[in-house]
């Protein structure tokens, strides 16, 4: 697999008081990572200034005068899902097998309601991720869990809670940050190319895409609507409508303000810079 630069950072404000508790961040490799803000992880009363990480996942947290050698990350599916017997559809669900990895490209999404906290996040972002793998949404209940302690004696981790592995369609990626908003998660897909040094291109290869939506709660209670268009930012939801704009600047809304699956698609079109600057020539 390939571990580059990872997707940008989310704060978790656990306890609700205005002050933000843990850092989170996903790598390319599809792992999961949580930092205290102030971390101090070698107990010694001052903030850690280097923290690193090895890829066992497994070992004890090590270091000393705020140097720490080792840690582990909040989830990493090549250590808490089983190893695959089928790939798709995934036997047991969920499961992991080598060389497939769940590049996450973008920011986990945050949510803390009713006392707990979830985070959710999406994969495939990314240039490389073949066209062939499955990519997937996942839902992380962390209420219990300890930065400083994210694995049991067994290696296992606790605190925290796997909701669900939603697997996408084949090659189907997912480039913007998962939106929630009344019990559901709403984000946009995307097939093929995005990031092609003439964005033409991306729209030219495999120009499709999809909107959809999960209810957190009950993940088999899921809808998605093929859209004419690539995504590759998040959907804006408002009053039962959901918004996504396609990469050559299309907007789309769907909806009819209950939440519920959508009978059409609307479109209107707005000038992007794609129309007034041509790449190729730069003019």
């Amino acid at each position: 697999g390939v571990n580059d630069i990872p997707g940008s950072l989310a704060l978790i404000d656990v306890d609700q008081d205005g002050n933000e508790d843990y850092v989170v961040i996903g790598d390319m490799e599809g792992n999961m990572w949580m930092l205290p803000t102030v971390p101090d992880y070698d107990n010694n009363g001052s903030e850690d200034k280097i923290i690193k990480a090895d890829s066992t996942f497994t070992d004890p947290v090590e270091g000393s005068n705020d140097i720490i050698t080792d840690i582990n990350p909040l989830y990493a599916p090549s250590r808490d899902e089983t190893t695959c017997t089928t790939y798709y559809p995934p036997d047991p669900d969920p499961c992991y097998e080598a060389g497939r990895d769940q590049p996450i490209s973008v920011s986990p999404t945050v949510i803390t309601e009713g006392g707990r906290t979830t985070l959710a996040w999406a994969t495939g972002g990314a240039e490389w991720a073949s066209d062939t793998n499955h990519y997937a949404v996942y839902a992380l209940d962390i209420t219990g869990v300890d930065a400083y302690d994210i694995l049991d004696q067994n290696k296992t981790l606790k605190g925290a809670n796997l909701l669900f592995k939603f697997m996408l369609d084949e090659g189907e990626k997912v480039f913007g940050s998962i939106t929630y908003s009344e019990g559901f998660l709403y984000f946009a897909t995307a097939f093929g190319t995005v990031e092609s040094i003439n964005p033409k291109d991306d729209v030219i290869l495999n120009n499709y895409g999809n909107i959809r939506g999960i209810n957190l709660s009950a993940p088999t209670d899921n809808w998605k609507y093929a859209a004419g268009g690539k995504f590759r930012g998040s959907v804006f939801v408002s009053q039962g409508e959901v918004y996504a704009t396609t990469l050559e600047g299309n907007i789309v809304d769907i909806g009819n303000g209950t939440f519920t699956k959508p009978s059409s698609l609307k479109w209107f079109k707005i000038k992007n810079w794609r129309e007034v600057y041509d790449i190729t020539t730069n003019q």
